[in-house]
């Protein structure tokens, strides 16, 4: 039982004298969908509801520290959102509208990741995230997780999952007393997982 407690105890001190920076900057494609509802007071008295679907590439990258088969640290997201949707409102009446936009997407989270051979996962919180599109923008918090490849010589193949759930609206013309709009997005992206 001692050998073992030392072997366990040297494991532990050699990953952590071996911890290194990490850097993964990464860039991918993604696509998913968007449903959120809104009530407001301004111009006049109503509420809104819509769901679209999102396409954009997304960039970003990890930093951190890493041992033998764990990193952990900080993490960026940013891309490019572009939504089909469509919205109902409702004052005095009904009116059903099909739109597109853009906007950007920024996040700044925290992540762990699971490095083992040819294998890796990682998840990520996002305490904040944000969209911004023209005068409209609306923040929130989300979360990543996501699987990879990692058989090429310095380049990871991963797919991801990101949920965002934002809470707070700001939409020109309109004085807002609630704000809802959730996003569920994967994504397939290329990364560069260094550690020095």
């Amino acid at each position: 039982m001692k050998i073992l407690m030392l072997l366990i105890s040297f494991s532990l001190f050699s990953a952590a004298a071996h911890a290194e920076i990490y850097i993964e900057p990464y860039v991918g494609y993604s696509f998913g969908t968007e449903s959120g509802s809104a009530a407001f007071t301004a111009p006049a008295a109503g509420t809104a509801t819509a769901t679209g679907k999102d396409s954009q590439a997304l960039y970003g990258a990890r930093l951190g520290y890493s041992t033998l088969v764990v990193a952990f640290g900080g993490e960026y997201l940013g891309g490019k959102l572009s939504t089909k949707s469509t919205s109902t409102v409702v004052t005095t009446g009904t009116a059903v509208s099909d739109s597109t936009s853009s906007g950007a997407l920024t996040g700044l989270g925290a992540f762990v990741a699971l490095n083992l051979p040819i294998v890796r996962a990682f998840a990520t919180y996002f305490p904040s995230v944000k969209t911004k599109d023209g005068g409209d923008s609306e923040t929130g918090s989300g979360f990543k997780v996501g699987v990879g490849y990692s058989a090429l010589p310095f380049l990871a193949v991963n797919a991801e999952m990101l949920s965002m759930s934002m809470t707070k609206g700001d939409i020109s013309g309109l004085t807002l007393t609630s704000y809802s709009n959730k996003y569920t997005i994967y994504m397939l992206s290329v990364s560069l997982p260094l550690s020095f």
